[in-house]
C-alpha cells in the first residue's frame, strides 16, 4: 500500500476513534453498518429440531424452557459453580473475573471448563441448531459465562437495556428455581425487531459507548 495514503488511512481511523459521533451517528452510515450485519442472517427452520421453538424466538424475542436439563445435572452444576463463587470471593481466579460496577455483580468467564457438568448446557444440540436456525449456519460462541450478584447497590445491568443492535443469540440456565417474582431477567417482548424507535438508540450505541447511553433506557 502507498505509505501516504496508509498514513491518511491511520489519520482518519484516529479522528473518527476520537469523535466517533462524525460518522457513526450518521443515518446512512448505520444503514450500511446494519445491512452487512444482517446480510446472511435469515430463518432456516430446517436445522433445528424444534420449529416450534424458533417460530417463538422470531415472534417474541424469548422463550422459556422449564426444566431443561435433569435435576441431577443441575445439582452437579450448582454445587461446581457454587465452588467457583467461592474462590472468587477469596480473591482467586481473578484473571476469570469482571466485575459489574461496585463490586456486586460478578462474571466469570470460560464457565464451560471451570463448571463440573456445564458442557451439558455450553454443548446442548438444541441450543445450537436453534441459533444457527435463528441466525446463520455458521455461528460462533461469544461468551460461556457465570453471572452472579452479591447484594450491593443496584447496578446498570438491571437496566432495561439492550446489550447489541446487531444479531445475537442468548441462552440462560438458571441453576436455582425462579418464578415471576423473583426472576433475575425481565425481557419485554418483541423489542429485538429493529423498528423505527430504535433507530436513534442503536446509533447510540456504537457512537457513545460507555460515555452515552450503551444501549440504557433511563
Amino acid at each position: 500500500m502507498n505509505p501516504a495514503l496508509s498514513a491518511a488511512k491511520t489519520t482518519l481511523k484516529g479522528i473518527f476513534n476520537r469523535y466517533p459521533y462524525l460518522l457513526k451517528d450518521n443515518a446512512l452510515f448505520h444503514s450500511v453498518e446494519r445491512v452487512r450485519a444482517y446480510r446472511d442472517v435469515a430463518l432456516r427452520p430446517e436445522l433445528t429440531s424444534r420449529p416450534d421453538l424458533l417460530n417463538a424466538i422470531d415472534r417474541d424475542g424469548i422463550v422459556v424452557l422449564p426444566d431443561f436439563l435433569p435435576s441431577a445435572a443441575i445439582q452437579e452444576m450448582l454445587a461446581s459453580a457454587e465452588e467457583v463463587v467461592q474462590s472468587v470471593r477469596s480473591g482467586k481466579l481473578r484473571r476469570f473475573t469482571s466485575q459489574i460496577r461496585n463490586g456486586a455483580y460478578f462474571r466469570v468467564q470460560w464457565a464451560d471448563s471451570l463448571v463440573s457438568g456445564a458442557p451439558a448446557f455450553f454443548s446442548n444440540e438444541l441450543i445450537w441448531g436453534l441459533a444457527r436456525a435463528y441466525l446463520a449456519p455458521r455461528v460462533a460462541s461469544y461468551r460461556r459465562e457465570i453471572d452472579f450478584k452479591d447484594g450491593g447497590d443496584f447496578t446498570k445491568a438491571e437496566l432495561h437495556h439492550f446489550d447489541n443492535w446487531r444479531p445475537t443469540f442468548k441462552a440462560f440456565l438458571y441453576l436455582t428455581d425462579v418464578g415471576p417474582e423473583q426472576a433475575p431477567f425481565v425481557y419485554m417482548k418483541g423489542t429485538h425487531r429493529p423498528a423505527r424507535w430504535r433507530r436513534r438508540y442503536d446509533r447510540e450505541f456504537d457512537c457513545h459507548a460507555e460515555l452515552g447511553r450503551y444501549g440504557h433506557f433511563f
